[in-house]
């Protein structure tokens, strides 16, 4: 009886191992994914090395018959990669990202009214401030369109900020 019983903990202990070093490996492989892809798109954007902080948005994690698709937002400078934090999906109806940019930062909203301050150590998540006054300064617009683009234009207008706050949803 009591081999049986340890048996059955060895079993279940090799199941346990086996289930984390495949959710470890699905990880793995979705990270790595996830950085090719972007990479990919970062080098179409890449600037020169006397660049100052940009970003652009990474499209992935596509699903194979819809439109919507996953969003990373990416800090660089010149052609170094500086950082990424996901953004809220888009569900095919064109993902907005609206960001103000100063000499030394960039204080961006995703469409769902998270906003990040993004600096030469990174990005930082200053949390959901629904409806909150977008910052002062000269406002852009990155949004989706067409099957695999993005665009980042000057507004010549601030838009209203129902425009701006598209979700309200706290996720990131």
């Amino acid at each position: 009886m009591k081999s049986t019983n340890q048996n059955r903990i060895r079993r279940l202990r090799f199941r346990f191992v086996v289930v984390g070093a495949l959710i470890l490996s699905v990880w793995l492989v979705d990270s790595i994914t996830f950085q090719m892809r972007c990479r990919a798109q970062f080098q179409l954007l890449r600037q020169d090395e006397t660049a100052e902080l940009s970003l652009f948005i990474c499209r992935h994690d596509y699903h194979l018959f819809l439109t919507d698709h996953q969003r990373s937002l990416v800090a660089f400078r010149g052609d170094e990669w500086l950082d990424s934090v996901e953004l809220y999906a888009d569900a095919g109806a064109g993902g907005k990202l609206h960001y103000v940019k100063s000499e030394n930062e960039i204080l961006a909203i995703d469409m769902n009214g998270v906003h990040f301050k993004i600096t030469e150590r990174g990005i930082e998540v200053l949390g959901w401030k629904w409806m909150s006054p977008l910052p002062q300064g000269e406002l852009r617009r990155i949004y989706s369109y067409g099957s695999s683009h993005y665009s980042d234009e000057k507004l010549i207008s601030p838009p209203k900020l129902e425009e701006v706050y598209l979700y309200k949803d706290s996720s990131t």
